[in-house]
């Protein structure tokens, strides 16, 4: 159950990426957190990375722009992470500072850029701290806790046998 009344079924903590030029580093960050950290959370399903390849080369507004948006504002929103930790470059199209306002007044939603870190090594040091100390706080979340079934939003996905499966969900 989160603060704002909606259930998750995990508890995860995202590392969301911006753009899609330091995905390599989100998942750098994602890997070298799980084996220090992990162990001391039993209550934490583990660290997510979210990449996409878009947020750089693209225009700054358009449908192609707003529906990046708002998929990971969704990501960050998601019941699913008991915390978030969002990158961004310091340079894409896709600025961290759009999310200002999701991220800003919630202690479980940082955010990091690679550029005011100082590259990327210098940047993964200082996600590990962050992470360091805001893993503890989402291991206080208990995973498995009775709800009331109506509280669940739950997403269906399709096998994908053929390019008209998608009509019969």
């Amino acid at each position: 159950m989160r603060t704002d009344g909606r259930v998750g079924t995990r508890n995860h903590i995202g590392i969301i990426a911006t753009v899609n030029c330091f995905a390599t580093v989100c998942r750098a960050i994602a890997a070298r957190a799980q084996a220090p950290l992990l162990p001391d959370l039993p209550n934490v399903g583990g660290f997510v990375t979210i990449c996409h390849d878009s947020g750089c080369g693209m225009a700054g507004t358009g449908e192609a722009f707003e529906l990046l948006q708002r998929t990971i504002e969704g990501y960050i929103k998601h019941p699913n992470f008991g915390a978030v930790l969002l990158v961004g470059l310091g340079c894409e199209v896709n600025q961290i500072k759009a999310y200002a306002d999701l991220c800003e007044p919630h202690p479980q939603r940082l955010v990091l850029s690679i550029q005011d870190a100082g590259g990327s090594t210098k940047a993964i040091d200082l996600a590990l701290q962050q992470l360091s100390q805001l893993a503890p706080e989402v291991n206080q979340t208990s995973i498995r806790q009775e709800v009331p079934v109506s509280k669940l939003c739950v997403g269906l996905q399709c096998g994908g046998s053929d390019g008209l499966s998608g009509g019969n969900c």
